[in-house]
């Protein structure tokens, strides 16, 4: 829903999007419409509450225009989904001073990296850290899975008034991503490790969206000490279809843990249970993997256990808490490149 276009008055611009606020439109949603900050947004809100009226009139007051207008704001964020180097850089990193130099450049704007970085944030922009990409990776493959196989797949979930569930593996070490350990100035510490690659806690987890009001969910389970197989995962898989009501339809990798007599007898024993494989090489459009890189590159960075068991203990309460945040689940299945469209509670 758009900004009518003959409020043309700013008190009765903020007046209506005040209104669709307390009408139950979520913030984010009417924030958009309007071209402007939740932030912003919530200041109305204050201010009609508290003074009605006349407090949106003067929260209308002008403040200092905006560097960058609409379509050249548009033009900007649309370069950040487009390679660097295809604008002269030497690599493909995006940082703020090469943004700031390419406003100037093309748009004759000039920005400090800065504000421009605060700029990005408010506009959905941060820092990421990159995914690797394997050599043996067939875009073209990917591309078509996602054009025929995945659009497919949708449509079977809701003729089967399906769960859709997605699946995938990890493992929690006991020498985990250190992000900055305590040393004088100076002199950059040295870490070795203490612990072998056995010293792990394996994890497996499925990102489920119900069919009809879209509730999302979480289901998962740890294994200290030990590597996730075919026998492990079929397990975890059955124990999912005695939780889910209903038919299921699991998309997960083609790793050697989700194939074999195991698996193919949970098939067996429950008739409404369909299985797909996400393309080869192509771990950014499956949703956990956004679970696994919050909880380590976020939550756990810096922690430092004493045992597996310290491990498990922390991954497990993580988790519970990760499963009753349904915000947090959302951002999970959006991070994925997967067009989400027709998938209820997502959009």
């Amino acid at each position: 829903m758009g900004v009518p276009r003959k409020a043309t008055d700013p008190g009765a611009l903020r007046a209506l999007a005040v209104h669709r606020v307390e009408d139950g439109d979520a913030a984010a949603d009417v924030a958009a419409d309007f071209g402007v900050s939740v932030r912003t947004l919530r200041r109305w809100l204050a201010a009609w509450r508290s003074r009605g009226a006349q407090g949106l009139l003067d929260a209308a007051r002008p403040g200092r225009p905006p560097k960058l207008g609409g379509p050249q704001a548009e033009e900007v964020l649309s370069w950040l989904g487009r390679d660097a180097t295809e604008f002269g850089f030497p690599t493909s990193w995006w940082t703020a001073p090469r943004v700031a130099e390419l406003v100037r450049r093309r748009l004759g704007v000039s920005m400090n990296h800065r504000y421009l970085n605060d700029w990005l944030g408010r506009r959905g922009i941060s820092p990421q850290l990159p995914q690797k990409r394997a050599a043996e990776r067939d875009q073209a493959a990917i591309d078509r899975w996602v054009e025929v196989e995945w659009p497919a797949i949708k449509r079977q979930a809701r003729r089967m008034r399906a769960t859709l569930c997605f699946t995938d593996e990890t493992g929690f070490l006991a020498a985990p991503l250190l992000r900055r350990s305590l040393a004088p100035v100076g002199h950059a510490p040295v870490l070795r490790p203490q612990a072998s690659q056995r010293d792990k806690v394996s994890a497996v987890a499925a990102l489920t969206v119900s069919p009809g009001r879209g509730h999302l969910g979480l289901y998962f389970q740890t294994y200290p000490n030990e590597f996730v197989n075919n026998e492990l995962y079929a397990l975890f898989l059955r124990g999912v279809t005695r939780q889910i009501h209903g038919p299921i339809v699991v998309v997960h990798d083609g790793g050697g843990m989700h194939k074999g007599p195991p698996v193919m007898a949970v098939v067996a024993d429950h008739r409404t249970l369909r299985l797909h494989r996400f393309p080869a090489y192509a771990p950014e459009l499956n949703p956990p993997e956004y679970l696994w890189q919050y909880s380590k590159d976020y939550r756990m960075a810096n922690f430092v256990p004493d045992d597996v068991p310290e491990i498990d203990r922390t991954v497990t309460a993580l988790l519970h808490e990760i499963r009753h945040d349904q915000g947090r689940l959302r951002t999970f299945f959006l991070s994925s490149p997967l067009p989400w469209a027709g998938v209820t509670g997502l959009f």
